[in-house]
C-alpha cells in the first residue's frame, strides 16, 4: 500500500524536482567539468619496410661432400687422387666432352656472326658509297638547270612565234576586210543576211548554255569521286586506304591533292557564272562564262590526271583490295573521259560561236559581192586569211610541241634528282628500329645457344667448390656416369669424387616456432662473430630447415643453418659465436603505420584514424609485420592520415 501511495503521479512529478535539485547542487559543490582528451598521432607514410629474425648460434664445419657431374657420359679423365690437396676451382675430371667442345666453338661462331650483321648493318653505308650518292645529286641538279633554261627559250621562242603568226592574221584580216568593204553597195543583201544570221548565234549561245550546264556537272561528280579517293575535304572518306595511296610515288598523291584544290577553286569560280545562265542570257554573259569552264575543266582534268597517276603508285593491303583499286581507277577513267567529252563539246560549241560569227561576216561580205569581180576578190582575201591562219596554227603547234617537250625534259631531271636524294638520304640515314630488331634477335639467340654449349660443357665437369682434400674416387676411367647431385654425407659413398671441405662453414642456430614460418629457403641474412667484433659483417644464407623441432627447456624450436661466406684471410674456426640477422621479408615504398595503433575492438583490428578533430575507427588491412614495430597497411588507410597511437584525457 506504502509503495502504491508513492508511485502515484503527484509524488512521482515531486521526486523528480527534488533529484533534479540534488544534483545542480552536487555539480555546483563539487565544481565538476569536461575532461580534456589528449591524442599521439603519426602521419602514415610511404618507406621501405623489412621484416628480419634476429638469434644467435655457433659455427660449424661442414661435413664431407659428394661432387657428381651434372650430365650422363662416359668418365674420361680424372686430374686428382685420394689424398690430394685442391684449390677451389680446380677441374678435378671430366667426362668425354669433344662434341661438347665443338658445339661451345660452333655456338660462338654463330655468335660471333650475328654480332658481324648487326654491327654492319649499325655501321652503315661506306664514306664512299656516300660521296657517290652526293655525286649523283650534283649531277641531277646540273642536269636540271639545263633543263629549265631550255624550257625558258621553248617559252619565249613560243611567245615570239605568237606575235609573229598574230602579225600575219592581222594582216591577212586587214586585207579581208578591204575586201568586204567593196560589197558595201549590197547593203540590202546584208540587211537581210543580218536578220538570218541572228537566229543561227542565238540557237548557238542557246546551245553553249547547255554544254556549260553539262561541263559544271562533270566537274561535280569528279571533284566529289576525286575526294572520295583523296581526302582532302571529307579527311575521313580514305580513313581505311589512305595509307596505301601513292606509296610507290608519294609525290604524285600529294600533287593530286594539291591539283584537287585548284581544280575546285577554279569550278567554283566558273559555278558563278555558269548557274545564272538559261536561254535567254545575254550573249556576252555566255561568252564570259565559256572561258572560265574551259579553264576549270582543264584543272579538273590535270587534278584526275594526278590523282590516276596516285592509282597507278597505289599498292593494295588489307583496308584496300585489288578489286576495290580497280573499281577506283574506273570510276577516274570514266570521269576523264567524260571531262575530255565536255571540253571538246565546249571548245565545239566555242568555235561554233566564233565560226558563226566569222561565217555571219562572211556571208555579209558574200552578198555583197554579188558582181564577179567583187566575189573573186573576197574570195582571194578570204583564202589569203585561212592560209595564213593555217600556217600560224601550225607553226603555233610545233614551238608549244617544243614547249611541252621541254616541260616534258625538266620533270624527268626533277624526278631524277628526287630520285637522287632519296638514294643520298636512305644511306645516311640511322637504321630503323624495326630493321635492327631481327639482327638483335639473332644475337640474342646466339648468345643464349653460346650460353647452353658453355653450360652443357660445364656440365660435363667437376669443379672443387671450396679447398680441401680428396677423400675418395668411386669411379674408373672409362666407366658410365649417370646424373647425380653431389650431396653432403657422413662417409657413405656418394658421388664420383668425395672430398672433405677445410674452408666450408655454415652457421646452426635454433629459431623459435614463432618466428620459424617467416624463414625460407634462400632467405638472405647478416652474420657478426664475436671474434671478429659487430663492425665486420659476413654474408650468409639459409640452407637447411629441419622439419622436425628439437625442445630446449620445453621450448620448442626448430634448427636452421645458414651458409656463412668469407675469405681466407679471415680464418673463421669451428664453434665461434655467431649473431644472424635473417632477412625474411621486405617491401619498397609500403604504406607504413605503428603496430601500436592496431588496437582490437569488439573483436576485430582497428585503426583509429584523427580526421578535422573527429575520432573514425577503420578497420584496415594489414600487410607485412616488419622490424621497429611497423606495419604495412593495404588498405583502410590513406598516406598522410593521422593515426592516433595513444589517447590521454587532462
Amino acid at each position: 500500500m506504502a509503495l502504491k501511495k508513492i508511485l502515484r503521479p503527484r509524488y512521482i512529478i515531486i521526486m523528480i524536482i527534488l533529484i533534479a535539485i540534488g544534483g545542480y547542487a552536487a555539480a555546483k559543490y563539487f565544481d565538476f567539468g569536461e575532461a580534456a582528451v589528449q591524442y599521439d598521432t603519426v602521419k602514415a607514410y610511404r618507406g621501405d619496410l623489412v621484416q628480419t629474425v634476429d638469434v644467435t648460434g655457433t659455427v660449424r664445419a661442414m661435413a664431407e661432400i659428394d661432387l657428381s657431374f651434372e650430365s650422363t657420359g662416359t668418365l674420361a679423365s680424372t686430374t686428382v687422387e685420394v689424398g690430394d690437396f685442391v684449390q677451389k676451382g680446380d677441374i678435378l675430371a671430366e667426362l668425354d666432352n669433344e662434341n661438347l667442345q665443338y658445339e661451345v666453338d660452333q655456338a660462338e661462331a654463330t655468335l660471333n656472326l650475328a654480332k658481324a650483321n648487326l654491327n654492319l648493318k649499325l655501321a652503315g653505308e661506306t664514306y664512299q658509297s656516300i660521296n657517290v650518292s652526293a655525286a649523283d645529286i650534283t649531277k641531277a641538279e646540273a642536269s636540271l638547270r639545263s633543263a629549265e633554261v631550255s624550257l625558258v627559250k621553248a617559252d619565249k621562242d613560243l611567245s615570239n612565234a605568237k606575235i609573229t603568226t598574230q602579225d600575219d592574221i592581222n594582216s591577212a584580216e586587214l586585207s579581208l576586210i578591204a575586201a568586204q568593204n567593196t560589197l558595201a553597195i549590197r547593203q540590202a543583201d546584208y540587211d537581210n543576211a543580218v536578220n538570218t544570221t541572228d537566229a543561227n548565234i542565238d540557237d548557238a549561245y542557246e546551245d553553249a548554255v547547255v554544254v556549260l550546264k553539262n561541263s559544271l556537272s562533270a566537274m561535280t561528280t569528279a571533284l566529289s569521286d576525286m575526294d572520295d579517293i583523296l581526302g582532302v575535304d571529307d579527311t575521313t572518306a580514305n580513313a581505311d586506304f589512305k595509307k596505301y595511296l601513292g606509296v610507290l610515288n608519294m609525290q604524285a598523291y600529294e600533287n593530286a591533292k594539291i591539283y584537287y584544290t585548284w581544280a575546285k577553286e577554279a569550278k567554283n569560280e566558273a559555278y558563278d557564272s555558269i548557274n545564272l545562265l538559261n536561254t535567254d542570257s545575254d550573249h556576252a554573259d555566255v561568252w564570259a562564262a565559256i572561258p572560265l569552264a574551259e579553264d576549270a575543266l582543264n584543272e579538273v582534268h590535270k587534278a584526275l590526271t594526278e590523282t590516276r597517276l596516285t592509282l597507278d603508285n597505289t599498292i593494295t593491303g588489307s583496308g584496300l583490295t585489288s578489286t576495290e583499286l580497280s573499281t577506283m581507277k574506273t570510276t577516274i577513267d570514266t570521269d576523264l573521259s567524260t571531262v575530255n567529252t565536255r571540253l571538246t563539246s565546249l571548245i565545239a560549241q566555242k568555235q561554233v560561236i566564233q565560226n558563226l560569227e566569222t561565217s555571219n561576216t562572211t556571208t555579209i561580205n558574200s552578198s555583197e559581192l554579188l558582181l564577179t569581180s567583187a566575189e573573186d576578190a573576197y574570195d582571194q582575201a578570204l583564202l589569203n586569211y585561212e592560209t595564213v591562219k593555217n600556217t600560224s596554227e601550225t607553226t603555233l603547234v610545233a614551238y608549244e610541241t617544243a614547249v611541252e617537250t621541254a616541260k616534258a625534259s625538266r620533270d624527268i631531271q626533277k624526278a631524277a634528282l628526287d630520285a637522287a636524294k632519296a638514294a643520298y638520304d636512305l644511306k645516311v640515314a640511322d637504321p630503323r628500329g624495326v630493321d635492327l630488331a631481327p639482327l638483335q634477335a639473332q644475337v640474342d639467340s646466339a648468345e643464349a645457344a653460346y650460353k647452353m654449349a658453355l653450360n652443357r660443357l660445364d656440365n660435363s665437369r667437376i669443379v672443387a667448390p671450396a679447398n680441401g682434400i680428396v677423400t675418395k674416387i668411386n669411379f674408373e676411367v672409362g666407366e658410365q656416369v649417370t646424373i647425380s647431385t653431389g650431396s653432403l654425407t657422413t662417409g657413405s659413398v656418394g658421388g664420383v669424387i668425395t672430398m672433405l671441405a677445410t674452408d666450408l662453414f655454415d652457421v646452426e642456430v635454433d629459431i623459435p616456432e614463432t618466428d620459424i614460418i617467416k624463414i625460407s629457403m634462400g632467405d638472405p641474412a647478416e652474420i657478426t662473430l664475436d671474434a671478429f667484433g659487430d663492425e665486420i659483417l659476413f654474408a650468409g644464407e639459409v640452407i637447411e630447415i629441419e622439419p622436425a623441432e628439437t625442445l630446449i627447456q620445453d621450448v620448442v624450436y626448430y634448427r636452421v643453418k645458414v651458409k656463412i661466406v668469407f675469405t681466407a684471410e679471415q680464418a673463421v674456426k669451428n664453434g665461434m659465436t655467431a649473431n644472424v640477422v635473417i632477412l625474411t621479408e621486405e617491401k619498397k615504398g609500403a604504406l607504413i603505420v605503428p603496430q601500436r595503433s592496431i588496437i582490437v575492438k569488439d573483436g576485430k583490428r582497428i585503426v583509429r584514424v584523427l580526421k578535422d578533430g573527429r575520432v573514425e575507427d577503420r578497420e584496415p588491412v594489414i600487410g607485412l609485420r616488419g622490424d621497429g614495430g611497423l606495419t604495412e597497411i593495404l588498405a583502410g588507410v590513406a598516406e598522410g592520415e593521422e593515426v592516433i597511437t595513444a589517447i590521454r584525457e587532462e
